[in-house]
C-alpha cells in the first residue's frame, strides 16, 4: 500500500499500523491526514519527516502530501505544524506529536561487493 494514513485529535498523530512500512529509496509514497476540527482555520500546514539526522520540510494545503524519498532508515519520524518551523513567530503556531512509520532497506540502501 503506497498511502499512508495518520489521524491527528488534539495535536497527537496516531499512525495507521495497517498500512506497513516504506522500502527505502522509492518515490510514490503519500500520507492521507485527518485532522480533527482544530484545524479546519489552518488551510496551509508543514509536514516535517525526520530520518538519519536530516529532515524535510512539505507545505500542504489539503490533507495529503507525497513522501520524500527515504534512503538507509530504520523509520521516519512525521509531524505537522500549523506554520513553517523554520520561521515561525506566530502565537498560535502549534506542532504535533511524531509518529514513526518504520522503513525497509532496498537494494540502494546496500553496499554491495563485486567479485
Amino acid at each position: 500500500m503506497l498511502t499512508k494514513h495518520i489521524t491527528v485529535t488534539n495535536r497527537v498523530a496516531t499512525y495507521a499500523q495497517r498500512d506497513g512500512y516504506i522500502i527505502c529509496g522509492n518515490s510514490g509514497y503519500k500520507i492521507a491526514f485527518i485532522f480533527d476540527s482544530e484545524w479546519d482555520d489552518k488551510p496551509t500546514k508543514y509536514v516535517r519527516f525526520i530520518w538519519n539526522g536530516q529532515y524535510k520540510d512539505v507545505e500542504i494545503t489539503g490533507t495529503e502530501c507525497d513522501i520524500p524519498i527515504i534512503l538507509g532508515a530504520e523509520y521516519v519520524q512525521v509531524g505537522v505544524c500549523t506554520e513553517n518551523p523554520e520561521n515561525s513567530t506566530s502565537d498560535t503556531f502549534w506542532s504535533t506529536t511524531p509518529v514513526f512509520i518504520p522503513c525497509s532497506g532496498s537494494v540502494l540502501c546496500t553496499q554491495a561487493t563485486r567479485r
